[in-house]
C-alpha cells in the first residue's frame, strides 16, 4: 500500500476517532500545543504524524501511546491482505 494511501486511511480513522470523542481540532490543538493546520493535515490525510507528535496527541485524546503505530500497522495489513501495494 502506497504512503499516501495509508495517511489517507489513519486521517480515516483519525477523524473517526475525533468524532467519537466529540472533540474538536481547535480544542486537540490547545490541549496538545500542535497546531490546527497541523491536525488538518493529519485528519484530511495529507500526513503521517511524526512519531513524537503522535504520541502528544495520544496523550491529549487520554490514549494508550502506541495508537497511532497501531493504526499504521494495521492498515498495512489490510492493503497487503486486499493485494495492494
Amino acid at each position: 500500500m502506497a504512503d499516501d494511501e495509508i495517511a489517507k486511511s489513519l486521517g480515516e480513522e483519525f477523524s473517526a476517532l475525533l468524532a467519537k470523542q466529540g472533540i474538536t481540532l481547535s480544542e486537540l490543538s490547545r490541549k496538545s500545543g500542535i497546531s490546527r493546520q497541523s491536525l488538518i493535515f493529519i485528519k484530511q490525510g495529507k500526513v503521517v504524524p511524526l512519531v513524537k507528535n503522535a504520541v502528544i496527541i495520544e496523550k491529549a485524546l487520554g490514549l494508550d501511546t502506541g495508537w497511532f503505530e497501531r493504526e499504521y500497522v494495521e492498515i498495512s495489513k489490510e492493503g497487503e491482505r486486499n493485494g495492494i501495494d
